[in-house]
């Protein structure tokens, strides 16, 4: 009997690693780059299915149920999937509708391993975020002084074939910043050391993000931050004075040093103003402000509002059709309501039960960082072209959308309603 159930953790303990590894390869792409990225990831969920069909009838049963209990959001993934083989099939687009159809596949088989593996298992989804913070934390060691003494390569740097696009890919940044109270909540859960590792690691992962120059990631690395710190304060003056006490060692720390010719905080002084700007004009030397690139998809969007023009790239035909900077109104323009009402329907139920999660614990900080960290989501959706992308979503995915909740939460509280 003790043989029986070794291997059945030594299986779960298995398929917890080939799930995670199948995570990192979407949130930190390039990891599977020397034998190819689709042709990796295929291996890995086989091996998972595998470790599971063998993990035991409980096992299976509770994934199936899982599944099922959520059936509404994956029926509503797969659909979206089965309108990008559509606009495939149909030539609606170029080399960009393929895309969209390999990136709304993997996000279904994402969320699917995301209720087989976390529904409801507070330890797991701990444990996975854990993970999550090391291996960004071991990229950030490695990034950081590649950032800091070559200016803008994060925006500039153009990765070649089979590299790892740590330098020049804006959604790789993007991500981590939106993230970070969820980073931060799971952190402040551990004890002693540990704790403050995980939260040093938050520390280095957030000069990554700030030394990268999007203004974009820095904005919403700095409002979750903010966020999270205003839902951990009782006392709301307090959180006052600390964001005064904040400004005034930044101040101290500028002055001291004199760390404001730097190339990167230069160009952060000029990047995150431009976001604000809402006028520009559109010839070659002058370029598009944000606002006016939405404007080109919105109009779109109201000649084409049922089924779109189709999902093309910038180089093509995109370029006066697409404005690229909200993934929103893009993905309007592109899909039009009929295409894409399937994914937005998929983002509302799963809002509506994080809503529900924070509800029914209202203390628990890891679901008001779920919650802070959807809103974050939300305004990156408004002003950069991130609806679908797998190196984006798969975070949100799994550090806001899983449906977990505290299980001593609900063992209270269904005594309560027993003994009432």
């Amino acid at each position: 009997m003790t043989i029986t159930l070794s291997k059945k953790k030594l299986l779960s303990a298995i398929s917890f690693l080939l799930i995670m590894v199948f995570w990192a390869s979407l949130f930190s792409g390039g990891i599977f780059a020397k034998i190819g990225y689709i042709k990796g990831q295929i291996i890995l969920i086989a091996l998972w299915f595998i470790s599971i069909f063998f993990s035991g009838q409980k096992v299976k049963i509770t994934a199936i149920s899982n599944i099922i209990a959520h059936s509404t959001q994956v029926f509503l993934l797969f659909v979206f999937f089965l309108i990008n083989l559509f606009y495939w099939l149909l030539g609606r687009g170029d080399n960009m509708a393929y895309g969209s159809l390999v990136k709304s596949l993997i996000l279904a088989v994402l969320y699917i391993t995301i209720l087989v593996q976390l529904k409801n298992n507070i330890q797991n989804y701990r444990l996975a975020t854990i993970i999550i913070i090391v291996i960004y934390a071991l990229i950030s060691i490695y990034t950081i002084p590649i950032l800091f003494f070559n200016p803008f390569i994060a925006r500039l740097y153009e990765f070649g074939k089979d590299e790892i696009p740590w330098f020049g890919s804006w959604s790789f940044f993007l991500p981590i910043g939106m993230a970070m109270p969820c980073f931060i909540a799971t952190s402040l859960k551990e004890s002693g050391f540990f704790k403050f590792f995980l939260l040093a690691s938050c520390f280095i992962i957030s000069i990554m993000v700030i030394l990268s120059t999007f203004a974009a990631s820095i904005l919403l690395l700095i409002m979750g931050v903010l966020g999270l710190y205003y839902q951990t304060v009782k006392n709301k003056s307090k959180f006052v004075m600390g964001i005064g006490a904040i400004l005034f060692f930044i101040v101290l720390f500028l002055s001291l040093l004199d760390i404001s010719e730097l190339p990167q905080i230069e160009h952060m002084f000029y990047k995150i103003p431009a976001i604000f700007n809402t006028s520009a004009g559109i010839d070659e030397n002058d370029p598009r402000i944000r606002i006016t690139l939405i404007e080109v998809s919105l109009n779109t969007f109201i000649h084409n509002p049922l089924f779109g023009v189709g999902l093309f790239e910038a180089k093509s035909d995109g370029n006066n059709l697409i404005g690229f900077h909200s993934g929103i109104i893009d993905g309007l323009a592109q899909y039009g309501l009929f295409g894409i009402i399937w994914y937005f329907g998929f983002l509302i139920l799963c809002f509506k039960r994080l809503l529900h999660s924070v509800k029914f614990d209202t203390n628990y900080l890891i679901n008001q960082a779920r919650l802070i960290s959807f809103i974050l989501f939300f305004i990156a959706l408004l002003g950069n072209p991130v609806l679908i992308e797998s190196t984006f979503c798969s975070l949100v995915f799994i550090l806001v959308f899983s449906p977990v909740i505290n299980n001593k939460i609900v063992k209270t509280k269904l005594v309560v309603i027993r003994e009432k």
